[in-house]
């Protein structure tokens, strides 16, 4: 993130050749204004980089989608499969046919893969490195698909098998990787069987989950292939430049390979790699136990069945499951919604997070314990960005320190507390979110753990503060309502959008010398008028904080920096429900 605030200013010095004084000023005020958490404090948010057949040509249009997610806080992306798969472009990566090829091969009719070449892929991975965001690897060991002529098997007849790989003939060579290089063809004898039926002298291996799921199933029981997947490891950490890896349906995968991979590329790179298993069984503590290795994550698939519980408007607040509440909580990677749980037509029949979703993230993104995954398709389609973004600034700048659950949670509303850092002045927060669609408020007398404090809350939900008295304690309030019922309550002496305003912003690049204003139908909004500067923020973000008005409707116009607005958004306008709306067209 500190490459990311160098950006910024960098932008507020060459602002500064066109634009009045104070506004470098501003930007460089605003630079500074929330809690300064030490780089290697900071704590990683995941964001799904793709939904199921979303974002074509992904990698060249990567930097410019990473770059504000990094201003709110995002420092590390699950990226969708990046290897060739067997329908090429049409592919969504999980058919995987040649991990070597990483759109650098004609292979299956094109060079790309459906999101790009290898090198919009480096260029890519270059850009999130210079925003401090560790890029993730979507690995499908289970099976291969799309071979290029089928065998005969002895004992069994003919299978799709000869795999000719153009990318593994170039990649995977005894110049490039010694001892772990073999002399072998992906053909039939690479594969334990396919359609649920084994080839003759083989066995399925070790796995936790039932052996057969797809296409050719490799053959992790095999010498060769077991060394050839670990010279890939190294090849994507450390020449390709990945920091991690989902492992996809790994559960299906044999047990000793995996905890033997994980360790042999952790072992081979001075990089804290991350390792987290797609398992989608009832056991994941006794997957993460037979796998035995302390690097691996696991995705909490039982929390999720607390926010489908949640979403129905019945669950009991007072009680949460999942692997972030049981002894392997540091190794639980938590999220509401993916590209499988949420898919248009739910092919897989999945029970649905509608409702109360923004509750959902508020638990784990706040919380002291799991890596959280912000799923883009939340985040995009179904506009959920405003809410959001201050729930990723909160847990970017404010969820610090030991993690309390409040004792008094009840059957409708749920709170924690973080403690903060003592290093670090303005962090740690106190967190409410209610269950149910009752109306009105309800308060409760918390221990927040700083004395003598005067918290608001960051999301805007509720307005006024709570002062603490000398033992920490102090009367939170939440909404209990489902469209409004979450609550970060900050300190207010270092940070963010104070108590009793509002930020207003708007995404749109105006071009050399102009700013963004923006008007409405409050005296805080000029009535109408010439408008309020924005304020430039990275990604072309626009923004202002005025006093909240209550109920108004804005636009935006375009200016002169240090003058006013002249040229008007064109559209419907926008009110106080949208503070992030997408611009309308015109100027």
């Amino acid at each position: 993130m500190q490459t990311n605030k160098k950006s910024f200013l960098a932008h507020c010095l060459r602002q500064s050749l066109v634009a009045l004084g104070a506004f470098s000023l501003s930007c460089s005020l605003q630079a500074n204004s929330l809690p300064q958490i030490p780089a290697e404090q900071v704590n990683n948010t995941m964001y799904q980089m793709f939904y199921w057949d979303a974002y074509p040509g992904l990698w060249a249009d990567l930097p410019a989608m990473a770059e504000p997610l990094a201003e709110r806080g995002i420092t590390s992306m699950w990226l969708p499969p990046a290897a060739k798969g067997m329908n090429g472009t049409n592919s969504v990566g999980y058919d995987v046919y040649d991990f070597w090829d990483l759109g650098e091969f004609y292979q299956k009719g094109t060079i790309a893969t459906r999101y790009g070449t290898r090198q919009q892929l480096d260029q890519a991975l270059s850009a999130l490195d210079q925003l401090g965001v560790q890029a993730y690897f979507d690995v499908v060991f289970n099976h291969r698909m799309g071979a290029d002529a089928q065998e005969y098997i002895p004992g069994y007849g003919l299978a799709w098998t000869e795999y000719q790989l153009q990318g593994r003939q170039v990649h995977y060579t005894q110049q490039n990787w010694g001892y772990l290089w073999h002399d072998f063809d992906w053909n039939w004898t690479a594969f334990n069987g396919s359609d649920n039926q084994l080839y003759p002298g083989k066995w399925w291996g070790n796995t936790f989950h039932f052996p057969y799921l797809m296409g050719e199933d490799v053959d992790y029981n095999r010498f060769e292939v077991q060394q050839e997947m670990k010279a890939w490891g190294e090849w994507i950490i450390n020449s390709v430049g990945f920091s991690g890896f989902r492992m996809d349906a790994i559960a299906h995968v044999d047990t000793d390979f995996t905890r033997d991979w994980i360790n042999h590329v952790q072992w081979a790179t001075s990089e804290d790699v991350f390792f987290v298993a797609e398992a989608w069984v009832s056991d994941i503590n006794g997957y993460l136990d037979a796998v035995n290795t302390p690097h691996l994550r696991a995705f909490d698939f039982n929390l999720r069945e607390d926010f489908v519980a949640l979403s129905s408007g019945s669950k009991d607040m007072r009680w949460w499951g999942g692997l972030v509440n049981s002894q392997h909580r540091d190794r639980a990677v938590t999220f509401v919604d993916n590209h499988d749980t949420s898919r248009a037509g739910n092919p897989y029949g999945m029970p649905q997070v509608i409702n109360y979703k923004n509750q959902a993230y508020a638990y784990i993104l706040l919380r002291e314990h799991g890596v959280p995954t912000v799923f883009a398709r939340d985040y995009d389609e179904f506009g959920m960005a405003p809410t959001l973004d201050k729930l990723i600034e909160a847990r970017r700048y404010f969820a610090y320190g030991p993690g309390h659950e409040y004792s008094g949670n009840t059957e409708a509303v749920y709170a924690y507390v973080r403690e903060g850092l003592s290093t670090v002045p303005g962090t740690g927060l106190v967190m409410l979110m209610s269950g149910r669609n009752w109306g009105g408020q309800q308060s409760f007398t918390i221990n927040s753990h700083q004395p003598n404090t005067t918290f608001y809350d960051y999301t805007g939900n509720v307005s006024g503060t709570v002062t603490t008295n000398a033992q920490g304690y102090g009367s939170f309030p939440v909404n209990m309502t489902e469209s409004t019922g979450w609550s970060v309550w900050v300190p207010q002496s270092i940070g963010g959008t104070q108590p009793g305003t509002i930020t207003l912003r708007m995404t749109k690049d105006v071009g050399y010398g102009f700013s963004l204003f923006f008007t409405g139908s409050s005296a805080e909004l000029t009535n109408w008028g010439g408008g309020v500067e924005g304020t430039w923020t990275s990604g072309n973000v626009w923004e202002v904080t005025i006093p909240d008005p209550g109920n108004f409707e804005w636009k935006t116009r375009k200016g002169p920096t240090g003058g006013s607005g002249q040229d008007w958004e064109s559209g419907s306008n926008h009110n106080q429900n949208n503070l992030h709306p997408s611009f309308n067209g015109g100027f």
